[in-house]
């Protein structure tokens, strides 16, 4: 089993299949998130209609993007249909995830809110990283005029 597929619904409780959940004769429904990309002027879902993996992708996407940390209120106004108690778990479990896999970041309640911040251990390739200035192409946009 990979790292990944070891836990798809880190902070949540086990949940039954979603066949199971089904009446006779109803089709299995497509995670929201499958199929073609949706629009980006397009509302988002709400949180209650998103399947576990979906919800902690949403969640994760977040963070990543925040520079500072997310309080869960604007955590919550981002995700409606989202239980404080049920996010608080989901973020939970996060957390725990990724210290036991050792990544390279740590998500920390901090500030009072939630955010990734790299692990103390990874601080010399960060530090030896920004002071190279990296850009990921060898030219200025505008000298590509």
């Amino acid at each position: 089993m990979m790292p990944d597929e070891e836990i798809v619904d880190a902070g949540m409780p086990p949940q039954p299949a979603e066949e199971a959940n089904l009446d006779a004769g109803q089709e299995p429904r497509e995670p929201v998130g499958a199929g073609a990309p949706r629009s980006l002027d397009a509302a988002p879902p709400d949180a209650a209609d998103l399947t576990p993996a979906e919800l902690r992708m949403a969640v994760e996407g977040v963070l990543f993007v925040s520079p500072k940390a997310v309080p869960m209120s604007r955590l919550l106004d981002t995700l409606p249909g989202c239980d404080e108690d049920h996010l608080r778990g989901l973020l939970l479990g996060l957390q725990a995830r990724w210290a036991r896999e050792h990544r390279g970041w740590d998500l920390v309640e901090i500030a009072g809110g939630w955010q990734l911040l790299t692990r103390p251990e990874v601080h010399p390739w960060v530090r030896r990283f920004e002071k190279a200035r990296w850009r990921p192409w060898p030219w200025s946009p505008t000298s590509s005029r």
